[in-house]
């Protein structure tokens, strides 16, 4: 139905170029005073029309003085129209796509252009699919939702009192001076109607031609034989070219014939086997998409009993004047905009329309003039019948949506916002949003505790062409966090989503925690969680002295299956049991609010009570003697005993040696307790031994000789070592002999003191 509006790539004629509707009827019922108006000087058929209106009016009046203008007054106001009437889905469409579109008259340098942006609607519910990123496709498919901006530029009748666009107020009545059978003759030269070789057959067995059909229809209901001819062009084309016969065919589903199989819940082209072939010329009823209008002209032939194309043409034209015409719609501003025709209640039937096609009136009207000039008829006695809308109309006329040049994307709508929140120990997760993300949902919260210190915030926009801002890390105050997350089209629209961040006030926080006995193996930090303290067997009980980040938080201790709350900053004296144990502090806000809480672990280590059995052996300090000279691990380890808990042998560098290995100065006994925990470390001494191999020999000698004569150098256990002669506390001749009364003449060397 709306395909005589795309680009026609065929060449025609200039009579063609008449192809619109110049339709004459007696319109019952209404009365619009013509013969008065015809009369009435200029001056006072101005004085009818608005302030707006008259300065265009003029212009034209004083080109063609013949021409007759009558306002036409809506009684509906001009909002009531646009908002209830005309900004219904589907009720008026552009091309879009690879189609495109050209306001006859307005853009004069000839071109075709892809349908700018601001022509296509996203505002009307239905008209745009946000979530797939495109318009949503009407009719053929190749058709959009009309802008706001469009439809009030098109339908604003003072945009189109001009030279090249009045004739779409022309008044459609049949004029037999003017609408000869020769100029409907020549307007269908080079069409599947052209008169030199196309007939049909009449219900007399007659063959005629279109041009006589058209004009018998136009005589017989007061309607324009060239509305007729240039309607069915516009419908069904001019016809397929058979280049081998320069012959034109018709070439329009609904005109060439459908047949039904199934009674006519569906229709399909005709073959020339089927008994009855139904005819729509002017798509009559062809509404949908698809095969949908197929069957939908299909079902209005077979009802209307068009078995003919010359009872389809004559039906059709009847239809046509009956439907539109007689009601008063019959200008094609009034056809592509009712504002003429009521219900029975009083109302506006504004579905009532004959295309979909908002640029239809425009250019249209401006083939008829183009038609009428090339007849040398422009200045015969028109009477156009102008739309004056008596309440809520602009002063000024409404400007042609701009720019015309973009067919940027318009899509400034999100997919997603996602927002992690960081606290103050560096942990992130994510948070949710109330309510549930939407992409027509404008402003959304989220309520974090006080410990949430920062949130990113990340969002995606549907259109890769879109931009986003607002987003990226950001630190949080206490209170109300607010941040406007735009989304940018590539058209430069957006759409702002607001999304406030409330941090609770009070701190979960402590600034200290010291016990009553031992510390902690890493000082305390607030923004650091777990905590491990170590204390000896004999500290049986614990207390714990804190301060919280917040005067008014409330501290709770858990150790074990007691719960405490605490007062004054001190947790009192807790039990501790042997081994390990942990300790929690819980901070909430307030004594009051417990919505949110931070919570320190402390593990604390009690020591267990392990005893070191020495027995032979003696413990000075920190040192250990009494072994023999050449004891191995083994058999140093049976000197000795330990009750709950181990003990292993290791050298100067704390390694664990082997249990054939000899024990040396400077060794170290490590005693475990049960938690595997050190309870206490000796290192040996072994008298002589003074280099540390577990030997005595003259390595040993040279240290105290050099010692001696030399200068004195030994310390610590080296010293301890050398001092072999007990009776002696320093290292002198006395020690001397007994190392070398060892080495030459098998002396002993006391390993007690």
């Amino acid at each position: 139905m709306l395909n005589f509006f795309y680009k026609n790539k065929i060449k025609k004629s200039a009579v063609w170029l008449m192809s619109v509707f110049v339709i004459a009827a007696t319109l019952l019922g209404y009365n619009w005073q013509t013969q008065t108006q015809a009369a009435a000087s200029f001056e006072k058929v101005l004085e009818q029309f608005p302030e707006s209106y008259r300065e265009q009016l003029t212009v034209l009046h004083e080109a063609h003085p013949d021409w007759l203008f009558e306002p036409f007054y809506v009684e509906e106001d001009w909002n009531d129209v646009i908002i209830a009437n005309q900004l219904v889905l589907g009720r008026n469409l552009i091309p879009t796509g690879s189609s495109k579109m050209y306001l006859s008259g307005v853009d004069t340098d000839g071109k075709w252009y892809l349908t700018p942006t601001s022509w296509k609607s996203t505002r009307i519910a239905g008209s745009y699919d946000w979530a797939k990123n495109r318009w949503v496709s009407f009719d053929s498919g190749t058709w959009a939702q009309a802008s706001e901006e469009a439809i009030s530029y098109i339908m604003d009748p003072r945009n189109w009192l001009t030279e090249e666009n009045v004739f779409m107020f022309e008044k459609l009545s049949y004029d037999k001076e003017v609408q000869t059978e020769a100029v409907v003759k020549a307007m269908m030269e080079n069409t599947f109607m052209d008169c030199d070789y196309a007939k049909i057959t009449g219900d007399d067995g007659k063959s005629y031609t279109y041009a006589q059909v058209l004009v018998k229809a136009a005589k017989e209901y007061g309607v324009s034989p060239i509305h007729l001819c240039a309607r069915i062009i516009q419908e069904q084309g001019t016809g397929k070219y058979d280049s081998s016969t320069g012959k034109y065919t018709v070439n329009g589903t609904l005109a060439s014939g459908l047949a039904t199989d199934d009674g006519g819940k569906t229709f399909r082209p005709a073959k020339s086997t089927d008994k009855i072939i139904y005819y729509n010329y002017f798509n009559i009823g062809a509404g949908g998409t698809g095969q949908e209008i197929i069957d939908n002209g299909g079902r209005e032939a077979m009802n209307a009993g068009w078995t003919s194309p010359y009872l389809a043409v004559l039906g059709g034209a009847k239809k046509l004047t009956n439907n539109y015409i007689s009601v008063g719609q019959d200008t094609l501003y009034f056809q592509k905009f009712n504002v003429v025709y009521h219900n029975a209640s009083g109302d506006l039937v504004a579905w009532k329309q004959y295309m979909q096609n908002l640029l239809a009136p425009v250019n249209e009207g401006y083939k008829a003039r183009s038609g009428y000039e090339s007849a040398n008829l422009l200045n015969s006695a028109f009477t156009f019948r102008i739309p004056v809308y008596k309440s809520g109309f602009p002063e000024k006329a409404f400007p042609r949506p701009e720019p015309l040049t973009s067919t940027a994307n318009p899509n400034y709508k999100l997919k997603s916002i996602s927002v992690t929140g960081t606290n103050v120990f560096g942990t992130k997760g994510a948070l949710a949003l109330t309510p549930t993300f939407n992409m027509d949902t404008s402003t959304y919260s989220i309520i974090v505790p006080y410990i949430i210190s920062s949130v990113d915030i990340k969002a995606e926009a549907i259109a890769s062409t879109s931009t986003v801002s607002g987003t990226g890390q950001h630190e949080l105050e206490v209170g109300d966090n607010v941040f406007n997350i735009v989304c940018k089209s590539e058209y430069g629209t957006t759409k702002t989503y607001k999304l406030t961040v409330t941090r609770q006030k009070g701190s979960t926080l402590l600034k200290s925690v010291e016990p009553s006995e031992g510390s902690f193996t890493n000082s305390f930090v607030k923004d650091k969680l777990d905590y491990t303290m170590y204390v000896d067997n004999s500290v049986e009980t614990l207390a714990f002295d804190y301060t919280t980040d917040s005067e008014v938080a409330k501290v709770v201790v858990r150790y074990g299956d007691i719960t405490a709350e605490c007062e004054g900053g001190n947790t009192g004296f807790i039990e501790v049991a042997e081994g390990e144990s942990i300790l929690y502090f819980d901070d909430y806000p307030s004594d009051e609010d417990r919505s949110a809480m931070t919570t320190y672990k402390v593990k604390i280590i009690r020591y267990t009570q392990t005893v070191f059995d020495k027995k032979e052996l003696q413990i000075n300090g920190s040192y250990i003697n009494g072994f023999a000279i050449g004891d191995t691990v083994a058999s140093a380890m049976k000197k000795f005993g330990v009750e709950n808990g181990t003990a292993v042998i290791m050298n100067s560098d704390q390694k664990k040696k082997a249990d054939t290995d000899l024990i040396g100065t400077g060794d170290y006994i490590t005693v475990y307790d049960n938690n595997g925990f050190v309870y206490h470390q000796y290192q040996i001494v072994i008298y002589g031994d003074v280099n540390g191999d577990g030997k005595v020999n003259l390595f040993d000698a040279v240290y105290l000789t050099k010692h001696c004569w030399v200068a004195p150098f030994l310390t610590g256990i080296k010293f301890e070592a050398a001092n072999v002669y007990a009776k002696s506390s320093e290292i002198d001749l006395y020690d001397m002999v007994v190392i070398t009364n060892y080495m030459w003449n098998g002396g002993k060397i006391k390993q007690t003191r």
